[in-house]
């Protein structure tokens, strides 16, 4: 599989120690918590009810 890199810029700090107070609830790095979250996202349809086809 193909990976690749995602950028977020301008996170605001209480933003950012929420995400990384959740990864550590889940004995997860903060890479691996964001990934889940995408992942989730995605698999929901979590495009803001954009059609997305392959």
């Amino acid at each position: 599989m193909s990976m690749v890199t995602i950028e977020i810029r301008d996170v605001p700090q209480d933003t950012y120690d929420l995400l990384v107070a959740g990864a550590a609830a889940r004995g997860l790095t903060l890479q691996e918590y964001l990934l889940s979250l995408l992942e989730e996202a995605a698999a929901d349809g979590g495009y803001g009810g954009v059609a997305v086809t392959g």
